[in-house]
């Protein structure tokens, strides 16, 4: 679950807003002019988007090193 806050509202009152965080756990989506800006989550949920984004990183690397193979045996073949 999530609450949703402008920036003003949580520069204001961060400490009510952490406090409710850390007893909750509900992530804060932060917006400016009704746009959401950032996000504040706990620890083991950013640890858990950097795993994430680790593992997609490490995952397109392979895909274009195999696609390159292949593209390089067509082409070998066709020479």
């Amino acid at each position: 679950m999530y609450i949703e806050i402008n920036t003003t509202e949580f520069r204001n009152r961060i400490k009510a807003y952490l406090d409710h965080h850390l007893t909750t756990g509900d992530r804060i989506l932060l917006t400016r002019h009704g746009e959401p800006v950032g996000a504040w989550v706990s620890h083991r949920d950013f640890q858990r988007l950097e795993e994430a984004d680790n593992s997609r990183e490490e995952f397109l690397e392979h895909r274009h090193q195999q696609r390159m193979r292949d593209y390089r045996m067509l082409r070998d073949e066709q020479m």
